[in-house]
């Protein structure tokens, strides 16, 4: 097995292969939730900063509603 073979890692894995990875996979969510406030919010034309804190905000009000955060009430 070579440094560059696929291999199976955690988060805190340092290869390069695997930190750019790491990289991607974690600009891609974040990436979601700025779209996702903006759209839920438009008109707003908040920094990045701002739209964190209002995702961290509503997931805290989630939380002490007792709602999962991915789960969604049915009819």
């Amino acid at each position: 097995m070579t440094y560059e073979d696929i291999h199976s890692c955690s988060y805190h894995c340092q290869r390069p292969a695997c930190a750019l990875r790491q990289r991607d996979d974690l600009w891609a969510l974040v990436e979601k939730i700025y779209s996702t406030v903006n759209e839920i919010e438009p008109g707003n034309r908040w920094t990045f900063e701002q739209v964190m804190a209002y995702a961290i905000d509503k997931l805290k009000e989630q939380k002490d509603a007792g709602q999962h955060p991915h789960h969604q009430p049915g009819p």
